[in-house]
């Protein structure tokens, strides 16, 4: 698990006799990840089912699965209990491991509904007070868009995390007469790559 799995790098070098740092980007799997529903603060709830395996969150308010025929059920039972602007469907696709999105998979045959992921009005107010509203009292439509993709990250960022895919790195800089550099900076929880060199201010 600590092999790096990406190299950026270049050398430093001197340019009309001024010596331009170099760098060295690791990139490795980051081995103590954090459990994003644990952890952070989610603006979402997600309520997830899936036997032999504890997933999402387990808040009071979770519904009991054991109560309900099937998920069509459950889903009227939250709107009808909790003042929901996003809801949507958890799917699964289980082969050997467990993939999770809020689209559904083509396979048919080894792939489910699990449960949902939401934001109630009051985790949306939390979020950004008063400011989602228009001035007749309801929802701008810029806020259930970008609610709506605040709950699709947050299951594709959950999903990073059951399949071990979440990595830190390594940043080295090539200072004058030092081929081996100097590790500069390092950090760690990160779910895609790419919020890597952005956070190093780096391109991919």
């Amino acid at each position: 698990m600590n092999e790096i799995i990406e190299t950026d790098e270049i050398k430093g070098h001197f340019k009309n006799g001024i010596w331009i740092e170099g760098y060295k980007l690791e990139i490795k799997y980051d081995e103590f990840p954090l459990n994003p529903r644990e952890k952070y603060d989610n603006i979402t709830c997600m309520w997830l089912y899936m036997n032999n395996y504890t997933l999402g969150d387990n808040d009071d308010n979770k519904p009991d699965n054991d109560d309900f025929v099937n998920f069509y059920e459950m889903e009227e039972y939250i709107r009808e209990n909790n003042d929901i602007i996003v809801l949507m469907p958890v799917y699964a696709y289980s082969h050997g491991g467990i993939t999770i999105s809020t689209s559904p998979f083509s396979c048919g045959w080894d792939s489910s509904t699990i449960g949902f992921v939401i934001i109630t009005r009051e985790q949306a107010e939390e979020c950004f007070g008063n400011e989602i509203y228009d001035n007749i009292g309801n929802i701008k439509d810029v806020y259930i868009k970008r609610l709506t993709k605040y709950a699709i990250t947050d299951v594709n960022i959950y999903n990073a995390y059951i399949n071990n895919e979440v990595y830190k790195y390594l940043l080295y800089k090539y200072l004058l007469y030092n081929d081996e550099g100097e590790m500069v900076d390092n950090r760690s929880g990160f779910y895609d790559i790419k919020d890597i060199y952005d956070c190093c201010d780096l391109q991919k």
